[in-house]
């Protein structure tokens, strides 16, 4: 992707902003996890109070400077932690 930082930052947070059209019946939340001064964004399936529950961390192909699509990745990430039992981010 060309341009100024600004440009990029737009198109990350249009595309993170999509609505995942099927969540598979999990809470589904745009979420900063981790330190107060250097979180990580990212959507986060599932509820963070789960931590009895097994853990992905799903880490998209592709560019890493465009976060996951929400109808895309993320729906499937939410239907592997459905069937898991599971959380994940």
């Amino acid at each position: 992707m060309r341009g100024s930082r600004d440009r990029i930052a737009r198109f990350q947070l249009l595309t993170a902003s999509n609505k995942c059209r099927n969540t598979y019946g999990l809470e589904l939340k745009y979420r900063v996890i981790g330190a107060p001064n250097g979180g990580i964004p990212g959507h986060f399936a599932g509820s963070p109070k789960d931590t009895h529950k097994k853990a992905i961390l799903y880490i998209h192909g592709g560019a890493f400077i465009l976060p996951a699509s929400p109808d895309v990745q993320i729906r499937m990430m939410c239907k592997l932690c459905s069937e898991m039992d599971a959380v994940g981010f």
